[in-house]
């Protein structure tokens, strides 16, 4: 997955992409990116995720979705 800017674009600003498979550690890409963050990727056959991400003060993030 990944983050794309629409606000400042081709501006560095703190922006990140988040994954987390149930039972694993989280993944994420967060630094000072102009246009996007990640890709973020795992192999999550038959468990649930978590994901989210944004940019400067703006972050969302899911519930556990995509259960098998």
């Amino acid at each position: 997955m990944v983050t794309v800017k629409t606000t400042s674009v081709g501006t560095k600003t703190r922006t990140g992409a988040y994954l987390y498979v149930q039972g694993s550690s989280p993944i994420d890409d967060t630094d000072s990116y102009a246009y996007y963050a990640g890709p973020v990727s795992a192999p999550a056959v038959g468990k649930c995720v978590q994901w989210g991400g944004g940019t400067n003060n703006q972050w969302w993030y899911s519930g556990w979705s995509h259960c098998s």
